[in-house]
């Protein structure tokens, strides 16, 4: 992906940089779909700049865990895109280049399938998958549309020497290694040993100053389910006669469970925390949840008097921004715990 960006550039055009990989969070932290338009080739150590990117908060590391959230995200993410390019003939030109996950079996698959749909493929290259590139010939191309109701060139290339599919573990620590660069940037040293790049802030904040709230929450007695006559093809009802709707928003009452997770700074400055656009809307950012403890009262877990506060690690000191006319910050909970280290730190 970095590769045929960094060609384009050269090349003269103003390519726009897509990751859907929730998993790994190329263009932003992990749990993100992210764009950002290109006008220098991607420096190897320095990474994809970042000044104006387009970021999307999915929380979780796989579509997965809420398909229909990750649907509902790709479609805003395309329409924002489409809104940029009417402004801007040059990237629109130049095109797009996506990278999506590695998830091609079962739902993954149909997911890929939208994706390209949704983001108006003309050109999808599978690597080393022979049978994934028969699949997707047959449902892309042969002139199924694709941009402008063209039919879509499905590409196969070889597997690179060498090249090994990695292990859920190995996945896990370049998850954990990409979320800690978020916030400490990449070492001097290649080795990971050196002095980070970045300076992140460590502060606290009253929990009960700030809207935290995560999406797809369960809808147990009196909560938002979906009708039995809305659920998807072959879903099962739950015992109240619906499900849990996957786009709930709903607010988090136990900041114990915030512990070692991302949170994203939401732009959204209408309604009271769990208005749409905290759902749909970009993000401004992410912070880490390094500790819940209480203040001014019983032990932490204790019941006694106090308050709970949560010690966040930010890309930069100060408030937490807060577009909302109340003043306070609306945050996202990530679905996955991280540890966030320092580099060198283990």
């Amino acid at each position: 992906m970095r590769t045929l960006a960094s060609w384009a550039v050269r090349a003269g055009r103003r390519p726009t940089l897509v990751d859907v990989d929730l998993g790994q969070g190329a263009l932003a932290a992990p749990g993100c779909l992210a764009a950002v338009s290109l006008d220098a080739p991607i420096d190897v150590r320095g990474g994809v700049p970042m000044e104006t990117p387009l970021v999307l908060w999915h929380g979780a590391t796989s579509p997965g865990e809420n398909a229909a959230l990750f649907t509902r995200l790709m479609r805003s993410l395309a329409d924002r895109l489409d809104v940029r390019d009417a402004d801007d003939p040059g990237a629109r030109a130049a095109g797009r280049i996506v990278n999506t996950g590695g998830w091609v079996d079962g739902e993954g698959y149909r997911l890929l399938l939208d994706t390209a749909r949704t983001l108006k493929a003309d050109v999808v290259a599978t690597v080393g998958d022979d049978r994934l590139h028969a699949r997707l010939s047959r449902d892309l191309g042969g002139g199924k549309s694709g941009s402008g109701g063209r039919g879509v060139t499905v590409v196969r290339l070889p597997r690179a020497g060498g090249a090994v599919s990695r292990t859920a573990g190995q996945r896990s620590d370049a998850r954990r290694q990409r979320a800690r660069e978020y916030f400490y940037g990449g070492a001097d040293d290649p080795s990971g040993a050196g002095a980070p790049a970045l300076s992140p802030a460590s502060f606290e904040v009253p929990f009960a100053s700030v809207d935290v709230v995560e999406i797809g929450a369960s809808g147990g007695a009196g909560g938002a389910a979906l009708p039995a006559a809305a659920l998807p093809l072959g879903a099962a009802a739950g015992p109240g006669g619906g499900a849990p709707d996957p786009l709930r928003i709903k607010r988090v009452a136990d900041p114990l469970g915030l512990r070692n997770r991302l949170l994203a700074v939401s732009h959204a400055a209408d309604g009271d925390g769990v208005s749409p656009s905290v759902r749909d809307g970009p993000v401004a950012g992410f912070v880490y949840v390094a500790d819940v403890v209480k203040r001014g009262g019983g032990a932490q877990g204790g019941e006694g008097e106090g308050t709970w506060h949560l010690q966040l690690l930010a890309p930069r000191p100060g408030p937490l921004p807060a577009a909302a006319a109340d003043g306070r910050p609306r945050l996202v909970a990530g679905r996955f715990t991280v540890f966030v280290d320092a580099p060198g730190g283990g």
